[in-house]
């Protein structure tokens, strides 16, 4: 792959956001980010994919709760 030049590419994504005329999808962009953000906590897609294997596995398994046996126990802690 060839190297990219960053001062074209970074041109390029200040116009594309220079364009966007959505608050919130601005808002998501700055969250996405922010090195700042405690969005930095993040964890990486390959420990992402792993949870959602693993609760895949849960669920074939039958180790699940329903979401009305989720609400009656929540109502206990009201």
């Amino acid at each position: 792959m060839k190297a990219r030049n960053i001062e074209i590419e970074r041109a390029k994504a200040l116009e594309v956001v220079k364009n966007i005329t959505d608050a919130d999808t601005l808002h998501e962009i700055i969250v996405l980010y922010d090195e700042n953000n405690a969005s930095s906590e993040r964890i990486s897609i390959e420990e992402y994919n792993k949870a959602l294997d693993e609760a895949e596995n849960r669920v074939n398994e039958g180790q699940f709760v329903t979401l009305d046996e989720f609400k009656k126990e929540m109502a206990k802690w009201k």
